[in-house]
């Protein structure tokens, strides 16, 4: 009997996502499943495959709405142009008939290409029979109108108590932040919290950080359906900054592909108004670069001394 690898994994997982929006302990599991042959495989209503790219390679896969991790074989993998990245702990998969994997090694930020729509996947190395890739949608609901947070997820969010401690404030920003590509400008939002989380903070729930954990909790179970980039036309990129962190928008035909955000590092405090939305460009360039990369893009920004910046001749690029 052959098997597909979606599997029941042991110690901490890398790169994962939250499996619940719960405070529970209990162990997470993954899904298997077991089939006789290929034949079975594609005639099975429960089990979904398709060929598709990652990168430039064409490779038959197993998509799963439901797993946690989405794996690559060996074989596959050593034909990437990408190095790996080696765990910082290592996690063991068991198989259906008991055997115990140990992986280590994984490959972010794949470019896999989808009925012509690029996203970006952590890829886990596994050895698996039949299928070259196994890719994951957790937490998500794809459908022709895009990508959107899973309703599930939403009530767990919804339901979520107030914090009563610095670990319960990390449980609730790791699910939160899960989900930070729907909302704009999330670093603003939860900077509050975040400075609780800190070891020499005093934790005193205040008006400050009860309205930043609502203005999440409204936020998340309000956010917009994304759509996935098609094509390399009409690229636009909105940047921001604030005294709190630097936030963009990357959009296509006037849908939101994604948001992405972060807080200001120590030494960005001191910049001027015009280096802040310098910052901010920046930053969105490098990290949507896999999308904007040698195709034209409309860069906006509310700081307009910024339009002459190809015409100086000395940047402070530090």
């Amino acid at each position: 009997m052959r098997y597909f690898s979606m599997l029941k994994t042991k110690g901490r997982e890398g790169n994962q996502a939250p499996s619940s929006g719960t405070n529970s302990n209990a162990p997470k599991r993954n899904r298997f499943y077991a089939l006789q042959s290929k034949g079975d495989e594609e005639s099975s209503l429960d089990v979904v495959t398709s060929m598709l790219k990652v990168f430039q390679l064409d490779v038959y896969a197993l998509l799963d709405l439901g797993a946690t991790l989405s794996f690559v074989t060996p074989y596959v993998a050593m034909r990437f142009d990408v190095p790996s990245e080696v765990l910082l702990e290592p996690f063991s998969v068991s198989t259906p008939v008991g055997d115990s994997v140990a992986v280590k090694r994984v490959y972010t930020k794949c470019l896999v290409t989808l009925s012509l729509r690029v996203t970006l996947v952590d890829l886990v190395e596994l050895n698996m029979l039949d299928c070259d890739v196994i890719l994951a949608f957790l937490g998500h609901i794809v459908s022709s109108k895009g990508i959107a947070v899973d309703p599930k997820k939403i009530d767990a969010v919804k339901s979520w108590p107030r914090p009563l401690t610095p670990s319960d404030i990390r449980s609730f920003l790791g699910l939160a932040g899960y989900y930070r590509r729907f909302v704009e400008g999330f670093s603003s939002i939860d900077s509050p919290l975040t400075v609780l989380t800190q070891k020499k903070a005093k934790f005193v729930w205040s008006k400050a950080y009860e309205k930043s954990f609502q203005e999440l909790k409204d936020r998340l179970t309000s956010s917009s359906v994304l759509t996935l980039p098609e094509g390399i036309d009409g690229f636009v990129v909105y940047c921001d900054a604030s005294i709190v962190g630097l936030g963009c928008a990357l959009m296509q035909d006037g849908k939101v592909i994604t948001y992405a955000s972060r807080q200001l590092k120590i030494h960005e405090k001191n910049y001027p108004t015009h280096d802040l939305d310098l910052a901010a460009v920046v930053f969105a360039l490098k990290t949507w670069r896999h999308y904007l990369y040698g195709v034209h893009v409309d860069v906006f920004t509310d700081h307009k001394s910024l339009q002459y910046v190809f015409s100086q001749k000395d940047l402070n690029l530090c």
